[in-house]
């Protein structure tokens, strides 16, 4: 073959020459994209945040801070939480926290209790609005002609978080212990019997049949627990859930959940994971902190809303789902003060009359103005028109007649409500009269040791009284009040009364003799305000007095 014609610009040998020299240059390339690539990625990790501690060795250790700049020196309640990474990671501000103490869902007193339970475990079934029962582990149910006899039939394939089925017996024994009542129920006084039927079925019997049955059994007190959540005769949630999330790690002031991948409703699009921070965030602490990407959701603590402006500024730029009147800020007096006779029934009195005046001396036509225990215009609730005949009828109690009147007064509250404007506005009225005021801001478990010493006299807080039917709000406050405002029997025919008219007339009833006597100060109900980056989507069906439910959040 001629030399010439193989070296030649067109040659073979000069072709293939051609074709090597191409291949070598794309290896060279890819190696240098690559080598750029990995220093990439290195100088970034260099400066992206440590992945906490607890999701590298299991340890409960807690959520990092985020970076300095993005949190002012005084938000020592914002330090323990980072920055989203994940599109399958949201974090939520979280006002109400889950106490170890009152984990036990029979016990639940404290609102960040439920918010966390109705995420972690099921019910048979669950509301999805303020007046609709809808199935949870429980696909569907009969109820008997006569109301007494109640089957659920169980979903087919039930499983905790761990993989292990749920079964019928578990289901039983579970609801057993809740026959034995609650806090916000009182099913021993009717439910007769529970027991396993063949085919994933479970049978009540019941003595007789309350109105308000199927809402109770939505509560998050009558959540399915498993049987090693009373192992040891004591409640503990680090077992496994059936609810939408499962936890995974939790410390005082962060929690993480993880997406339980066995949960019932299998159709739902989950969050796969939740960091939850504890923060008592007010709307500017909420507004800075969603627009630099810091947090995605958070609760607005009841109370800590002055005025609509603020809300409305958040609407302009982010999600806000605004719930009906759920809390009531409100005073209670000490039992033990009571019945030594401190706090007696004409102190009591005067009291109600000049601090209800005072609060609303400037603004007496303030939509949420107080009324009772309940928000006018629901069940069993006082109308603003009836509270003020009742108010108007009580005769005028002048503090000069009284000098047995203390003149000191000892008011605790919730660390939480330190900032509050209705707290501070409430401090200076009680000043105002000539009082000499002792404040305690408490932790909660501080709070807990106070009042169950009834050494103090008055106990502010914001109680929830959203429920939908007033039969459970009565049950639970009603001890805290300075005397019964009803007996057992009253509620237990009150609750089963089966028209409506004299149902609510019993009711309103209750709110009467509570304002009459003055065995409570209610002062000023508070919205529910649950805010959203634009990052996720919340499913506003839901039951807005129920707190922020996780499972109702979707990604955008």
């Amino acid at each position: 073959m001629n030399l010439k014609f193989l070296l030649r610009a067109d040659g073979p040998a000069t072709q293939v020459m051609k074709k090597a020299q191409f291949k070598l240059d794309i290896v060279f390339k890819f190696i240098c994209l690559t080598f750029l690539f990995s220093q990439f990625l290195a100088i970034n990790m260099c400066f992206a945040e440590k992945q906490p501690e607890h999701l590298q060795d299991g340890n409960a250790t807690g959520v990092e801070a985020p970076p300095a700049h993005s949190v002012r020196a005084k938000d020592e309640q914002y330090k323990n939480a980072n920055p989203t990474k994940y599109s399958e990671t949201i974090r939520v501000l979280q006002p109400y926290w889950l106490t170890k103490q009152h984990g036990d869902p029979t016990g639940m007193i404290y609102v960040g209790d439920w918010d966390i339970f109705q995420n972690i475990f099921s019910p048979l079934v669950e509301m999805s609005s303020a007046n609709t029962v809808r199935p949870a582990l429980a696909e569907r149910w009969t109820q008997s002609a006569d109301g007494k006899r109640w089957v659920f039939y169980l979903r087919k394939n039930l499983h905790w978080s761990n993989g292990s089925p749920i079964t019928t017996e578990q289901v039983v024994k579970s609801l057993e212990r809740l026959a034995k009542g609650s806090k916000h129920t009182h099913f021993s006084s009717y439910v007769e019997s529970i027991r396993a039927l063949p085919d994933n079925q479970i049978e009540m019997l019941l003595k007789k049949t309350p109105k308000n049955f199927l809402t109770l059994l939505a509560f998050a007190d009558s959540s399915i627990l498993h049987p090693d959540a009373y192992k040891n005769k004591k409640f503990t949630w680090d077992v496994p859930s059936n609810g939408a999330y499962r936890i995974s790690s939790f410390t005082d002031t962060a929690m993480e959940l993880q997406a339980n991948p066995y949960y019932w409703d299998y159709t739902a699009e989950k969050i796969k994971k939740v960091i939850l921070t504890k923060a008592f965030g007010d709307p500017r602490d909420i507004d800075r902190l969603l627009s630099e990407n810091l947090w995605d959701a958070s609760t607005l603590d009841a109370g800590i809303v002055e005025k609509q402006e603020q809300v409305d500024a958040l609407k302009r730029k982010y999600d806000v789902f605004t719930g009906p009147p759920d809390f009531l800020f409100c005073l209670y007096f000490s039992l033990k003060k009571v019945k030594t006779g401190r706090l007696s029934a004409q102190f009591r009195q005067y009291l109600f009359q000049q601090v209800y005046q005072k609060f609303w001396e400037q603004n007496k036509k303030h939509p949420y103005r107080a009324s009772g225990l309940r928000f006018p215009g629901r069940k069993g609730s006082l109308t603003i028109a009836q509270f003020d005949e009742i108010f108007s009828k009580k005769k005028e109690i002048s503090r000069k007649d009284h000098p047995e009147f203390p003149k000191t007064l000892e008011v605790i509250m919730s660390e939480r409500h330190r900032a509050k404007p209705s707290s501070e506005r409430l401090l200076k009225i009680l000043s105002s009269l000539g009082f000499s005021v002792k404040d305690n801001f408490l932790t909660l478990s501080e709070l807990d040791q106070k009042r169950n010493s009834g050494e103090f006299d008055l106990f502010l807080t914001y109680s929830g009284a959203s429920e939908y039917d007033p039969d459970t709000v009565w049950r639970y406050y009603s001890p805290d009040l300075a005397e019964p405002v009803a007996s057992i029997e009253e509620l237990d025919q009150a609750q089963l009364e089966s028209s409506d008219v004299k149902r609510n007339q019993m009711y309103q009833e209750f709110e009467k003799r509570a304002v009459e006597r003055a065995l409570f100060i209610p002062l000023k109900y508070e919205n529910t305000y649950i805010v959203t980056s634009k990052r996720i989507v919340l499913d506003t069906t839901l039951a807005a007095d129920w707190g922020l439910q996780l499972f109702k959040l979707k990604m955008r």
